[in-house]
């Protein structure tokens, strides 16, 4: 028979292990939101938009994620306009696209 104090115990330690889950999630999205203002270039900004928006709707917060969805189409545009063959920022775009598509799949949202 299991002892009711080693069940207790059990359910202490799960909660402590999920708490620090979250927060070295959250400590993550903010050393990321931090490289994103320190980035150097354009390509390296939509590299960081694009994981910030993979890791908002795996949190299934969609407002947050098109919203990064939208700065990403914005600076690939600008980089776009510069040359319109820069193949990174090609892939990048698609990137985006495919976050968009998650996105309004989640949300189930097929309309658009």
């Amino acid at each position: 028979m299991i002892n009711k104090y080693r069940i207790i115990n059990l359910f202490i330690v799960l909660f402590f292990v999920s708490f620090n889950l979250k927060s070295a999630y959250s400590s993550e999205e903010d050393s990321l939101k931090a490289c994103l203002h320190s980035a150097k270039n354009n390509l390296e900004r939509i590299k960081i938009i694009n994981i910030l928006c993979e890791k908002a709707w795996l949190k299934a917060n969609y407002s947050e994620a098109l919203n990064y969805v939208e700065r990403a189409f914005e600076l690939e545009k600008t980089e776009l306009l510069k040359s319109s063959s820069n193949r990174d920022v090609l892939i990048e775009q698609a990137y985006t696209f495919n976050n968009i598509a998650i996105i309004y799949r989640y949300k189930g949202d097929y309309s658009v």
